[in-house]
């Protein structure tokens, strides 16, 4: 009789051949883990996720919506210090809307913008505030297609005064609504104007005012008090 001498090499071979023939009869080694566990592990991430997709979502539309508005504003000075606005958050500096302007801010997502052009009256000969405005809003108006202008506004803003018109017409093709206002103070001339869609004057004319009307002559003394 012949004996079969089983090494551990030779054996090993024969079983490892043996599981490859028979994949069916292979077990998953066993981890010790409650499958009801583990499916409460896999529902809860999924509620993870979709919860933070949810919050993700609602972040976008907020900020399409510009829920930074309602955000504290921050504040906004002239490069050459002439003036300065309060803007929500949600608002930046603008300097490419205007070239002679020296504050420009906007908020590009919602269409809101506003430029602030300040003229020393020493420079100015026979000036008014009436005319200021008129010689002001003729240089848009010149530019606009089937133009309408409203009447005069006349206000204060900060106990200045100031006369305001608001304008509907197409730019370049573009039918845009302006709020032009003009501001006279014991130094200067200076005239603010925002625009937007006119899609979008119902919602955003009003923000528009409530900026405008944030307007200060010179440097925001509180916040230069801070950085110093």
């Amino acid at each position: 009789m012949h004996r079969t001498v089983c090494t551990k090499r030779r054996c090993g071979t024969v079983r490892k051949r043996f599981r490859e023939k028979e994949p069916f009869a292979r077990k998953e080694p066993y981890t010790g883990a409650d499958p009801f566990a583990r499916w409460v592990i896999v529902v809860r991430g999924g509620i993870m996720r979709s919860f933070g997709y949810i919050i993700l979502v609602l972040f976008t539309v907020c900020l399409l919506a510009g829920c930074g508005d309602m955000f504290e504003p921050r504040t906004m000075t002239a490069s050459d210090g002439s003036s300065s606005l309060k803007i929500p958050s949600s608002w930046g500096r603008d300097s490419g809307l205007n070239q002679e302007a020296k504050l420009c801010v906007s908020n590009r997502v919602r269409e809101l913008y506003i430029c602030v052009i300040s003229e020393n009256k020493e420079d100015l000969h026979r000036m008014s505030l009436n005319r200021y405005s008129r010689l002001s809003r003729g240089f848009i108006l010149n530019r606009m297609k089937s133009h309408r202008v409203s009447k005069a506004e006349r206000f204060k803003i900060n106990g200045m005064s100031a006369v305001r018109y608001q304008m509907q017409g197409a730019v370049e093709n573009i039918n845009v609504v302006y709020l032009h206002t003009t501001v006279e103070s014991a130094k200067y001339y200076h005239q603010i104007f925002g625009w937007t869609l006119k899609s979008r004057r119902k919602r955003n004319v009003p923000i528009l005012k409530k900026v405008i009307a944030t307007f200060r002559e010179g440097a925001d003394k509180k916040k230069e008090a801070k950085k110093s």
